[in-house]
């Protein structure tokens, strides 16, 4: 029997988490009024309200970590013009779609996810069985964690050491794994790493909101 090469599929998953995060490229070109609300606030208006130099909005600690570790992409924290903040920002989303998951194609992570990719195939994204396919994957994991910033896991204090960057290309690398499998559904997703990642209601909705509008029907 061949052995199973997790290269394409992980190619095919690096295209589509690009594509969504041009998605969010494209959205901070458009003159769409901000929203501020927890009923509709998205990621790319936490983007645009750094852009404009205000603070995120204070719906929980978790809110108050991600503003102060965004700093950089806050209007007047370092750049005074906001087109070059603006080109930082494409900079670095270019940047994230080139890179996303590049690690998993070199050892040490490539000959484990090659064992173990068509098994994550099989289970629903936090069921006990991925769950334990995800911990068989161990050394390699760890490394992916360790040079992957788009991972809660790769921050001592989880989600909330994360910056908006960080989280805009978790959301798009959660949905396009949600997509990779049959059962996948991204909003079940983020209720149910809600509860591994120790996020309640307000980022679950800003989570949801995001897919909900720019998202859903690509």
């Amino acid at each position: 029997m061949e052995e199973y090469n997790s290269k394409i599929e992980t190619l095919k998953h690096i295209k589509q988490v690009a594509l969504y995060i041009s998605i969010v490229q494209d959205a901070l070109l458009k003159d769409d009024p901000i929203k501020s609300g927890i009923n509709d606030i998205t990621l790319v208006d936490m983007l645009k309200i750094l852009l404009d130099g205000n603070d995120l909005p204070s719906f929980s600690k978790l809110f108050n970590d991600i503003n102060k570790n965004s700093h950089i992409y806050k209007l007047g924290a370092k750049y005074y013009d906001q087109s070059e903040l603006l080109t930082l920002y494409n900079n670095e989303l270019t940047d994230r779609q080139i890179n996303h998951d590049r690690s998993k194609l070199e050892e040490p992570e490539k000959h484990e996810f090659d064992i173990w990719t068509p098994r994550l195939h099989e289970a629903s994204v936090g069921s006990p069985m991925y769950d334990y396919f995800l911990k068989e994957l161990g050394k390699a994991l760890e490394h992916h964690y360790r040079y992957n910033r788009h991972h809660p896991e790769h921050f001592g204090n989880g989600i909330n050491g994360m910056t908006i960057m960080d989280l805009t290309e978790m959301l798009c690398d959660w949905t396009a794994t949600a997509e990779r499998h049959d059962d996948g559904d991204i909003y079940l997703s983020i209720e149910i790493l809600s509860k591994r990642f120790n996020y309640s209601t307000p980022m679950k909705k800003v989570l949801s909101n995001t897919c909900e509008k720019y998202f859903k029907s690509k």
